[in-house]
Parts: structure tokens; sequence; C-alpha cells
């Protein structure tokens, strides 16, 4: 089964996410918004939040059924911290604040376009093929 246009599309805005998480780092080096005394703890989170979402970003483009549930997760627990970040660093910064909210306004929107219909079908159809090339290689093996 091909994949869908919206899956597609909501595969690119998850790449253009993890990008602008990465601006988001330079614009905010050192942690201002946090006061972290220590930066070289600030730019190891900032790379372990990267590679996470560099890999969610893997699992999503290749039909990986979990990694819908794993983003809407992470998108409900992180929307209270997230507007408590975002005042904070509209004083601190008005352009990174600017591309906070457009970051979260794209993750909003990859959500429901890994949820439509065709979508589910296209990840399922992937699950289901990852299963039998699973079972195919045990098979082979005995």
């Amino acid at each position: 089964m091909e994949r869908p246009q919206n899956v597609s599309l909501a595969i690119h805005l998850q790449w253009v996410v993890m990008a602008m998480s990465a601006v988001i780092s330079v614009l905010d080096p050192r942690g201002i918004v946090h006061n972290s005394p220590a930066p070289l703890g600030t730019m190891c989170l900032i790379v372990v939040k990267l590679c996470v979402m560099f890999f969610l970003a893997y699992r999503l483009s290749i039909g990986r059924i979990r990694v819908r549930r794993t983003l809407l997760i992470i998108f409900l627990l992180g929307t209270l911290p997230q507007l408590y970040y975002l005042t904070a660093i509209l004083r601190a910064s008005f352009v990174a604040g600017v591309v906070v909210i457009f970051q979260a306004t794209l993750q909003a929107i990859i959500l429901p376009l890994v949820f439509t219909p065709s979508a589910s079908e296209w990840f399922k159809s992937k699950q289901e093929k990852a299963f039998d090339h699973a079972r195919n290689d045990r098979l082979s093996d005995s």
C-alpha cells in the first residue's frame, strides 16, 4: 500500500519540527529561560531531545504504528509545561517565542494527519508486513 499524502505531509512536518527545535536551541543556547547553571547539562539535554525527535520522525516515516500514540502522549504531556515555557521565552526572546508557537502549531497539525482513516490503514498494513517478515525469519531459522 502506498503512503497516503497526509502521512507524507505529517512526516515532513515532523522533520521541520525537529529542525525548529535545533533553531530554538541556538536561540536559547544557555537555557536563558531555565537559568541553567550547567551549560554542559543543558547541551546534553538538547542533544538527547533532538535524538529522541529524530528517532520518532524516523519511526513515523517507516510506518511504525506505536509512534502515533507516542507523539500524542508526548504532545498532551508537554502542552501545559510548554505554556509556562512560552511566556518565559517570549520575555527573553520574541523571535524564539514565535518559533516555539509555530513549532507547537505544527505539532498540533501533525496529530490529526496521522490518525485519519487512510493513515490508520497504511500504518496497519506496514505493521502487518513487519510481523509477516519477522514470522518468516523465525520459520526460516528453524
